[in-house]
């Protein structure tokens, strides 16, 4: 079975994350796509510096992240199968917000998109782990904090994003006074 197929079969939870197969040219490989989507995604919504140089390092400390934890857990050994079980999802999610960004009425289900894949990675790590769900909740939200504040603190254009967030208020505004107006 390809790795492509064990991914979705991930997503839709019909397969284990630990039963993914050991192939780390798969990882590396799911690694470089992972850094194309997000580039694609990241360039959509220009309020990053240097977007693929952003999507490298983001996945970059993604990885790092990941391999410390496995290395503190004593579980380094599981390193290429979480890598690979992780990316493949990253993809999938990064395709749908690619999608979603085109398609005004995909909000929702790109937030679901999101949301479903915070909840893999909590069980992709709860697996690589072999803890519990809330250890494993914990160590993914402290991971994202850390992802997160590295990409503000180095790539985020404030001045793109103050004008982002404007327009976005400026929309709300609108759809709150046409539905007012109804």
């Amino acid at each position: 079975m390809s790795i492509v197929q064990q991914i979705l079969q991930i997503y839709t939870l019909r397969r284990s994350p630990k039963d993914i197969a050991y192939h780390p040219p798969a990882a590396l490989l799911l690694f470089f796509v992972a850094i194309a989507l997000s580039t694609i995604h990241l360039s959509k919504t220009p309020i990053f510096y240097f977007p693929t140089l952003a999507s490298a390092s983001l996945l970059a400390v993604g990885v790092s992240i990941d391999f410390l934890i496995l290395k503190i857990h004593n579980k380094a050994n599981r390193f290429v199968q979480m890598t690979t079980a992780s990316l493949g999802i990253a993809c999938l999610t990064t395709i749908i917000l690619i999608i979603a960004t085109n398609v005004k009425e995909l909000t929702l289900p790109a937030f679901v998109a999101q949301l479903w894949g915070f909840y893999l990675a909590i069980i992709i790590l709860r697996d690589a782990l072999e803890c519990s769900f809330i250890k494993s909740l914990l160590i993914t939200i402290a991971a994202y904090l850390v992802s997160a504040s590295f990409m503000i603190n180095l790539f985020l254009d404030v001045d793109a994003f103050k004008v982002l967030q404007a327009q976005s208020m400026a929309e709300l505004q609108q759809t709150t006074e046409q539905i007012k107006a109804q």
